[in-house]
């Protein structure tokens, strides 16, 4: 269902050109990563001899993405896809790569294909992750009526199910996109409920609802509730980051990036409250 993105327009147009150029964006404290180059030699190897193996595909964008190197993170993603068949996992781990290497015209082509796949899915799984993609970048990819109606049905489908948290986080940015902040909040708040009701709590998520109810807050002028509520999330998100390689270990990387993502833009509203 994904392959048409993986084969035309992102093997040719973005894995193409991706190698012309390394960004390496500096992480919060100043310091700029490096690539392990050794590593990436050692997984170019192991490509090479075994050209059809997606893991090394996957560990070598783990590399890159650990010293956020964004973009060939996504690149050597968009060959996982190839070799392992699109889906709506693949497509969102491809799309947070490109939202942080800031590759709008890439992002806005996975983000289309991966509306017209699975937005008519009765998978919640594929709903909520094609909604969260979608707004994940602060100009939404689409018509934000169609993608409310998609989370509106991940969240319904989820609802009493292990990781309901997720679905009401990703209707809460949505709302958030809409500027209908007031019902965001209060999606955000379900989200929380879910969560705590849940046999565990996914921190990622946490941080993700508090950043979305600081924006929230900002955009309805209350800054300083914002700075509060923003603090809460702050601790979380640095702490799991002190180590780079942690994580990529399990199974919710990707929505630790995602919940990088949003705070981070969160923390830029703090410092700039819009007038």
């Amino acid at each position: 269902m994904l392959c048409r993105f993986v084969i035309s327009t992102l093997a040719v147009s973005f894995a193409a050109s991706i190698f012309v150029s390394v960004g390496i964006a500096e992480d919060n404290d100043g310091d700029k990563p490096r690539v392990n180059e050794k590593r990436v030699v050692e997984l170019a190897e192991m490509i090479k001899s075994k050209p059809n193996d997606a893991a090394n595909y996957r560990l070598r964008a783990f590399e890159y993405a650990m010293d956020h190197v964004w973009d060939k993170a996504a690149a050597d993603f968009v060959q996982v896809a190839k070799l392992r068949g699109g889906n709506s996992h693949i497509g969102q781990q491809i799309a947070v790569f490109l939202v942080l290497a800031d590759d709008k015209k890439t992002h806005e082509t996975i983000c289309t294909e991966m509306f017209e796949g699975f937005s008519q899915s009765n998978d919640r799984g594929d709903l909520e992750r094609t909604a969260k993609i979608c707004t994940l970048m602060r100009k939404a990819v689409g018509k934000l009526e169609k993608l409310l109606e998609i989370s509106k049905r991940s969240v319904e489908l989820g609802k009493n199910r292990d990781y309901a948290c997720h679905h009401y986080r990703t209707l809460a940015l949505v709302l958030y996109r809409m500027e209908k902040y007031d019902q965001a909040i209060e999606t955000v708040r379900a989200g929380d409920n879910a969560d705590a009701a849940a046999r565990f709590q996914i921190p990622n998520v946490i941080v993700c609802n508090r950043a979305i109810e600081a924006m929230c807050l900002i955009r309805g002028g209350k800054v300083d509730e914002a700075k509060d509520v923003l603090a809460k999330a702050t601790p979380v998100l640095t702490e799991r980051f002190k180590n780079q390689s942690l994580i990529y270990q399990g199974a919710f990387w990707h929505d630790w990036l995602v919940a990088r993502v949003l705070h981070d833009e969160a923390q830029q509203l703090v410092e700039k409250p819009p007038k």
